[in-house]
This record gives structure tokens, C-alpha cells and sequence, in this order.
């Protein structure tokens, strides 16, 4: 039995009235059910009830191994907080589904909050007791603070004196304080955070809402690393921060969608630094699960003490290193108390859901309990999928250089950041993100865990860049569609290549916002001959308007015939009108989308703002390009614009070289390495398995190896999305599932639509090419293996006396090495051949990182041999005799699912993995990562 953990709650706490309205209408009939008014201990009453639920739950769950007393310390007349009440009514839990089975259910949640301190200062109120006072002997592992504002913060608690007078008195491992706007203030706060003894026992939790109230700028549901990058900013630089960043910790919650945790940490020079991490709901972001779970209206309270609670239980248990865990469960306890606000309706007593909190809470970051409350689509396997980064730091407030990222990246590169170019752990930052963008092809959101992405209607997009476009244009139309009093139109600009998609992104964005109020309208201008073409297209919006909806307008190629058209554009854009000889027609509320044709974005809309020499003639070239540029209106119709979006589409994004010659001023960015994973959501979209929400968005893409190493890898798609549809629809329609290289189309139309078409076809037989050299790799995989087998294996021999079915299963275990190889980005090439090799510990590293995922794949190409041969599955041998007996029968116990396997069944497929280089260098090969593809003319 272990000794028990002990967490002391105080702080702020007030009476909270609870009533309960068995009816959402403001006149009830006769016969209603009564309303019901339940009394309770908020704030710090909060954290205690909970607290003591998971201490209750600890002691019946793990049989001793995790032992909680919880104490609460507080004084009426200090803390006590003026009283509340909320009005709690139906709504409903989940989404409803589509079965008969799924029927609604309702939960109570708070329609509105009152303040009740002027009623209770004219008549007395009912009351409920105070926690019994704690015993003189109670020494905290952890203290749970309450700042809520009150007269807590105000004062120095009795057990904190004795610590900031002289040091004497015995102190708490960790002290959490959970405070509110404004922070950093308060005699409690300065006596925590002057002694160093105190301080780098602080761990602070404050909500984001509470930050936002200070004079800090942090976005609001642009992307993850815009939030992120915002918090470090200012957590670095604001001088009203300055106190948090004495803590040790500090967590910033993100609603219930993420939370970023800053920790000081010292280098080896002994400077103290502060490294940043981010924990994010890759698909949400803050706020966005609430809505769409719980919808815009109903709410609960006592979302931050459910947090505090987390945090504090994952502390007693196991310091600093249970923050993460705490951090995990906190967030899935406060989406849990959101979703079920006090209950399901149909229970006779509503309250605080404790038992459902603390179950969650203990799970941390576990898998969700498995007795949670049921409702249609209610996703809690999700609850804990939290993807974790660190997040590159800004520049001190002392101006001291940050510290660097645990992967190496400087602050330089902060605002370029991106989570999905970071999670992937490859030797190079220059080589493409082939590994992740294999996984994501294979496995679909599985392959995303760790990486943020946003989906709108069947648009799927994982690029920062795309997604902060994306959600900002989403934002536009939101406030245009709200805002009745616009008349003039809502203009935004595309770009990207051609068959990037550039019309499509809009399109989804417009079916999730707008619903059925929308109608699309296209025109390319490209074919318009004068301007009474233009003339028409304006007339056909007016139609559009006139009948009632929001019509959204593409004009498509609105920059060709050298911008012709942009000076007829401008009053429509500018004023909501467009002339017709003498008379001015009003065009009405519409949403202008201009696709451009000969610029890929919008930062080489026209010319550059300075000349890329400053030789004459370049310079000369420049101002011609300038002014002819200003005479045709191009500045005034980028001032229109609202906002823009650059498309990318399944090739490398292009940069602008003006130095180059006419017609290779456009070449791929180097930067740019995500173009595999955009080409693997596109491969799934287009066989309908990218869908968030869908079930087949986590099944596993059955897909000859080559051909998709191929789709990914290739140079260039000679038309963008369109070139690589083409190639994969026939696939798709004659694989039924199972996707195979016979079905690809003639070489005819490969050669139409990819440029390096020879690269091509080497890329889906390299693994074939490999095969002949497979065999000098079985030995050395069965001699890796031998010093792991069971000294009465029979297979215990030298790999010529072996069976031939044993032979053929270490030939088909070295088949598989490139194969599960690629799925972190590297390849076995001969020990002759010119690439480097990646370096012992880099490799190590790579394969340490992924080694579950590696080593379920190993798992699962072995049972597939195992099957195809004719061998079942079979419970695990007693005895020698009987193991014996079972390989005769063609029995094995492993052949189940990797996750079904026993812990020293599957450290045998994590040394398969972890002895790859070994087996290489027996067989004469070395591991290299996967290079970009050579640009060759198509």
C-alpha cells in the first residue's frame, strides 16, 4: 500500500442556486412538473466535490496503487463569495442520428446566470454545510487555490504565513492556483510568486476569455499556430504577463479544444528559459467542438475548477511529469461537463456530474471510460486524441535570444511555423513529407493525429497556410450573411495554379455557411469580347438577388488580356453598382470570387513593389510594369478586396523568379514539403475515404505499395488536380476497395497528364526491383532474429537448415522493409550508392518515434503471409509439447490484431523494427531518406 496523496482545496467559494425548469415556455400549462431548486458550494466547492469523487474512484479502481485524501480549508467571512443562480432547462445531448435506435436525449444545461447578492442582502437564502474542517496533521501534496476575484486574493491564508515569513513550515509539492482576470495581482499572488521556494512549486491555470481581458493580442480561430505564436508573444514580451512568467508552470486553456503550457526550464548554461507546448484538438478549433457538438445556445459553469481539479490529481500522482496527463484529462472532463451540463433530464436528481468528471479525469490521457453517458455520434474515443508541438518561442521581454525547439527549430522561423512540416521527425527539413503523407494515404485521420486540419463540406485541407486562407474567408462570409445592412458586394480574390481547385474551395466553404441561401454563378472573362458581355453577367447577379437568395460569383481568368477588365470592376465592387449607359442598376448583396489566371498568388498579383536589381534596365523595366499596372486600376482593385486565397493543389507550390527568362520565371519552391500529404488527402477524397465524421475516414486504404509511392512521389502533374484525377479515377472505379496498378489508364494518357511519366513508372517497380535483392536480406533478418527465439524453437538453426516455408516467410519479411520504411520517409539503397546515409541516432530517433506504428505494420504483413499460407488463430500454449503440437496444426496465438497482442508478443514486431539497420548493414544496404523527385521534362 502506498502512502496516500493528499490535495488541500481553499480559495473563493460562494452558495450556488441551481433551478431547474422542467419546460422551456414562459407560461406552463396546468399539470407541468415543478420546477427544482437544488443549493451548492460553488468555486472551491466545485473543485472539492469533484476532487472527492476521484479520490472515491481512485480507491476502488487501483487496488492501492493511487490513494487520495482531499481537505478543505476556508473561512465564511474571508472567502465567501456573493451568491448565484442559474437557470437550467432542456437540450439537447449529441446529435440525433438517422436510426430508430437513436432517440433524443435531453441534458440540463444553463439557459442564463443572475447575481443574487442584492436579494440575499434584503432576506435570508437556504444554505448547504461547508466541508468538515481538516485535521491539524494534514500535510498537502498538492494545494488547490480558488481566485475567483473574491476576498481570497486578497489576503495571506493561514497555512501560506508561516512559508513567506521565515521558510519554516512543511511545503506542499505543488501549488495550482487557478485564477482569473486580472491576473498577477492580489497579496496571495505576491506571496506565492516572490520566494523562489514557492514559485517553482506554482503551476497557474487561466483561461484564455481571462487573457483576452488584458491589453494582449492573441487571434481567435485562425489556425492553431497563429494562437499559438500570438500566446508565446505576448507570455514573452507583455509587461502586464510579467508575473506569470515567474511560475514554473502556467497552462492557458483554449476552451475545451486545446491548451497551451508554458514551463521554465534552464539551459545548460543555467539561464532560465521558457519552452512553450501546445496540446490541440487537431480538428477543432477553440470553441468549434462546443458548437457543433452542443450547438450555439445552453452552457454550464465551473468548466476551469473542473480543469484545476485534473491538473492538481495528475500533480500528487506524478509531479511534473503527470502535467500532460492532467492537461489531457482536464480538457476532456470540460467537454464532457459542457456536453452533459447536470445530467440527463429523465434522472430525478440534477447535479454536477462528479462521478462522469472524475472518471475521465483519472483516464488522463488514456482512452475515454467506457460507462460514459451514450448519445448518437457522440464521439469520446476523440476525448483524449489531443495532438501535442512545441511551439517555437518569440524573443524575451529582456531581449535575451529564445531557446530552441526540441527539434532544432530557432525563433526565426517562428512565424513560418507549421505543425504538419514539425510532427514528422525527418532527417531533412528540406525533403518532403513522403513518410507522413504515406501514413495519411494508408490510415486517413489516424495519420493526422498529431497535425491540425480543417474540412469544409469535401474539402479536407492539413497546410496552415490554406487553412488560416480558408477560415479567415469563412469568417467574411459569416459576418457578410449576418450583417443585412451590407448592400455592396463581399469581394475575394483566388489564385494557384491551373487545376489547383481554385473554384472548389469556395464552393464548400459557401455549402457550410451559407446552406441553401446561396446559387453560384460563373463567368470567364477571358471569353468576353467588349463590355456589354460584362454588362449581361452583371444583369444575371441582379437576377439571382432579385429572386431572394445570396448568389456567389466566380470570374474566372478576371486578370487576362493583360487586366482588362479590372477598371470595369471597380464601381460593382466599390459601390454595389454598375452603369448601362445613362442609367446605374443596383446589384444587391452578392459574394464576388475572382479566380486569377497569371498569377499563382496574390503576392505576384502584378508587379513586385521593388525591382529584383537595381541594374538600369531592370529598374526602367520596373516602372514601366508599375505604371502600366496603376493605369489599369490593378492598386484600386486589390484595396476592394476583402480578402484572398492562395490554392495549392497536389504539386509543389510555385515561386516568382523575375530574373529568370519568360516562360521559367514560375519554379517550385523547395520550401514547400507538404505537397505528398495534399496529394494523399486528394487520393482519399476522390475514393470517398476523407470525410471527418464518416467512418471510412479511418479505414485503411488497401493500395499496391507501388502505385501509391508512385501518386505521392512523382515530379509534377502536368494540370494540377484535374491531371492527377484522371489517373486516379479508372483505379478507383475498377478496385472496388482494393487499388491495383493494372488499372491504371493507357500510357497515353499517363503521358498527358504527368510530366516525368518514366519517373513514374521506376516508382511503382522499385519495390519489384527490390525483390531480387530481398533474399540476401533474409538471412540477415533471420540472424537478427536469433538471438530472440526461444531456445527450443525449432527455427533456432542456421537459416539453410530452415524449412522453406520458414525461409519464405524471412524473404517476405524483408520484401516488407522498404515498404514500412517509406512510411517514415526512408528507403534501403545498396552501401555503394552515393546518398548519404541517415546518421545512427537520427535514425534511431525516426524509428523510435513511430515505433507502435511501424511495428503494427510489421504485425500485420506477417499475419497476412501467416493466412495465405493457411495458418488460424489458436489460444496461447501452455507448455512446450503443446506449442509444439500447434505450429504442427498451422496454429498461432499471435494471429489477431496488433493491438490484441500481449506486451512480449509485441516486443518481438518493436525488435523487427529497431533492428532494420542492423539487417541492413548484414545484407550490404543502407537506409537513406526518400529525395524529392528530379524535375525532368515531360
Amino acid at each position: 500500500m502506498t502512502d496516500p496523496k493528499r490535495i488541500l482545496v481553499t480559495g473563493d467559494y460562494g452558495y450556488d442556486y441551481d433551478i431547474y425548469l422542467p419546460t422551456n415556455e414562459d407560461n406552463p400549462p396546468p399539470g407541468t412538473p415543478p420546477a427544482q431548486i437544488g443549493v451548492s458550494l460553488g468555486g472551491a466547492g466545485i473543485a472539492h466535490r469533484i476532487l472527492s469523487a476521484v479520490a472515491q474512484q481512485a480507491a476502488q479502481t487501483n487496488e492501492g496503487t493511487f490513494k487520495l485524501e482531499i481537505g478543505f480549508a476556508g473561512k465564511p467571512d474571508r472567502f465567501m463569495s456573493p451568491p448565484t443562480a442559474a437557470l437550467w432547462q432542456k437540450f439537447q445531448f449529441g446529435k440525433l442520428g438517422k436510426t430508430p435506435d437513436d432517440e433524443r436525449t435531453d441534458v440540463w444545461r444553463v439557459r442564463r446566470s443572475l447575481s443574487l447578492g442584492s436579494v440575499a442582502g434584503s432576506q435570508p437564502l437556504p444554505t448547504t454545510d461547508l466541508p468538515g474542517s481538516v485535521r491539524e496533521d494534514f500535510e498537502p501534496t498538492v494545494v488547490l487555490a480558488e481566485d475567483n476575484v473574491g476576498g481570497f486574493r486578497f489576503q495571506v491564508p493561514d497555512w501560506l504565513q508561516p512559508l513567506t515569513e521565515d521558510g519554516s513550515g512543511p511545503l506542499p509539492e505543488w501549488i495550482v492556483l487557478k485564477t482569473s482576470a486580472p491576473v498577477c495581482h492580489g497579496a496571495f499572488w505576491w506571496a506565492l510568486s516572490g520566494p523562489s521556494a514557492l514559485r517553482d512549486r506554482l503551476a497557474v491555470v487561466v483561461s484564455i476569455r481571462d487573457l483576452r481581458t488584458c491589453e494582449v493580442r492573441v487571434s481567435r480561430g485562425i489556425s492553431w499556430e497563429r494562437t499559438a505564436l500570438d500566446l508565446a508573444r505576448e507570455l514573452c514580451q507583455s509587461p502586464l504577463l510579467e508575473g506569470l512568467r515567474r511560475a514554473k508552470h502556467v497552462i492557458i486553456t483554449l476552451h475545451g479544444e486545446g491548451a497551451m503550457w508554458m514551463e521554465r526550464v534552464q539551459d545548460a548554461d543555467g539561464a532560465a528559459r521558457h519552452r512553450f507546448t501546445l496540446l490541440f484538438d487537431p480538428g477543432y478549433m477553440e470553441g468549434e467542438w462546443s458548437r457543433e457538438f452542443c450547438g450555439a445556445e445552453g452552457d454550464a459553469y465551473g468548466f476551469q475548477s473542473t480543469f484545476a481539479s485534473a491538473l492538481a490529481v495528475h500533480l500528487s500522482r506524478a509531479g511534473s511529469d503527470g502535467i500532460s496527463a492532467g492537461i489531457r484529462g482536464g480538457l476532456s472532463a470540460m467537454r464532457l461537463l459542457r456536453a452533459m451540463g447536470h445530467g440527463v433530464t429523465k434522472e430525478p436528481a440534477p447535479a454536477l456530474p462528479t462521478e462522469a468528471l472524475a472518471a475521465v479525469i483519472l483516464a488522463g490521457d488514456g482512452p475515454a471510460p467506457k460507462d460514459l453517458p451514450r448519445a448518437p455520434k457522440a464521439d469520446w474515443g476523440r476525448l483524449g486524441g489531443l495532438g501535442r508541438a512545441i511551439v517555437p518561442p518569440h524573443e524575451s521581454a529582456d531581449g535575451a535570444a529564445p531557446s530552441q525547439t526540441a527539434d532544432g527549430g530557432a525563433c526565426g522561423a517562428a512565424e513560418t511555423w507549421r505543425i504538419l512540416e514539425t510532427s514528422d521527425g525527418r532527417p531533412s527539413r528540406e525533403q518532403p513529407l513522403y513518410g507522413l503523407g504515406r501514413r495519411v494515404a494508408l490510415l486517413g485521420l489516424e495519420g493526422l493525429r498529431n497535425v491540425p486540419y480543417a474540412s469544409y463540406g469535401k474539402l479536407f485541407t492539413a497546410d496552415r497556410d490554406e487553412i488560416e486562407a480558408l477560415r479567415n474567408i469563412q469568417q467574411l462570409m459569416q459576418e457578410y450573411e449576418r450583417n443585412a445592412s451590407e448592400t455592396k458586394p463581399l469581394s475575394i480574390a483566388v489564385f494557384g495554379p491551373p487545376g489547383a481547385g481554385k473554384s472548389f474551395g469556395i464552393k464548400q466553404i459557401a455549402d457550410c455557411v451559407l446552406h441553401g441561401r446561396k446559387s453560384f454563378l460563373e463567368f470567364n472573362l477571358s471569353q468576353f469580347k467588349d463590355v456589354s458581355d460584362l454588362i449581361g453577367a452583371f444583369h444575371q447577379v441582379r437576377d439571382k438577388v432579385l429572386e431572394g437568395g445570396l448568389p456567389i460569383v466566380f470570374w474566372d481568368e478576371f486578370d487576362s488580356q493583360n487586366y482588362r477588365w479590372l477598371q470595369y470592376l471597380l464601381a460593382p465592387m466599390q459601390d454595389g453598382k454598375f452603369q448601362e449607359g445613362q442609367i446605374t442598376h443596383p446589384i444587391g448583396r452578392c459574394i464576388f470570387v475572382f479566380a486569377g489566371a497569371t498569377s499563382y498568388d496574390m503576392d505576384n498579383f502584378g508587379p513586385p513593389e521593388r525591382p529584383w536589381s537595381q541594374k538600369d534596365e531592370v529598374v526602367k523595366e520596373h516602372k514601366e510594369a508599375a505604371a502600366d499596372f496603376r493605369l489599369k486600376k490593378g492598386p484600386d482593385f486589390k484595396s476592394r478586396l476583402h480578402g484572398n486565397l492562395n490554392v495549392l493543389g497536389p504539386n509543389p507550390r510555385q515561386c516568382f523568379h523575375a530574373s529568370n527568362p519568360p516562360g521559367e520565371q514560375w519554379q517550385d519552391d523547395p520550401r514547400d514539403v507538404c505537397f505528398p500529404v495534399r496529394r494523399a488527402i486528394l487520393l482519399r477524397s476522390w475514393l470517398g475515404m476523407m470525410a471527418p465524421g464518416k467512418k471510412q475516414s479511418r479505414e485503411r486504404l488497401n493500395m499496391d505499395s507501388g502505385l501509391l509511392a508512385a501518386l505521392l512521389e512523382v515530379g509534377h502533374y502536368c494540370h494540377g488536380s484535374r491531371s492527377m484525377e484522371k489517373i486516379v479515377m479508372p483505379v478507383k472505379q475498377a478496385g472496388k476497395g482494393n487499388y491495383h496498378r493494372s488499372a491504371l489508364p493507357s500510357d497515353e494518357v499517363l503521358e498527358m497528364n504527368v510530366r516525368e511519366v518514366d519517373l513514374f513508372m521506376e516508382i511503382i517497380d522499385q519495390h519489384r526491383a527490390f525483390q531480387q535483392h530481398a533474399w540476401r536480406l533474409a538471412p540477415a533478418i533471420h540472424a537478427a532474429w536469433f538471438p530472440l527465439g526461444d531456445q527450443k524453437n525449432a527455427y533456432k538453426t542456421d537459416f539453410a537448415k530452415l524449412p522453406e516455408e520458414a525461409k519464405g516467410d524471412n524473404f517476405a519479411a524483408a520484401v516488407r522493409i522498404p515498404v514500412i520504411l517509406g512510411l517514415v520517409g526512408l528507403q534501403l539503397v545498396d552501401e555503394k550508392d552515393a546518398r548519404h546515409a541517415v546518421s545512427e541516432a537520427e535514425l534511431k530517433s525516426i524509428l523510435e518515434n513511430h515505433l507502435e506504428l511501424l511495428s503494427e505494420e510489421e504485425h500485420k504483413g506477417w499475419m497476412e503471409i501467416k493466412l495465405a499460407n493457411g495458418w488460424s488463430r489458436c489460444a496461447p500454449a501452455r507448455t512446450q509439447d503443446e506449442q509444439k503440437g500447434q505450429r504442427a496444426r498451422r496454429l498461432n496465438h499471435c494471429l489477431v490484431p496488433y493491438a490484441a497482442l500481449g506486451e512480449q508478443d509485441k516486443d518481438k514486431d518493436r525488435a523487427s523494427i529497431r533492428n532494420y539497420p542492423a539487417v541492413a548493414r548484414l545484407a550490404g544496404f543502407k537506409i537513406v531518406p526518400i529525395l524529392r523527385a528530379p524535375v525532368r521534362a515531360g
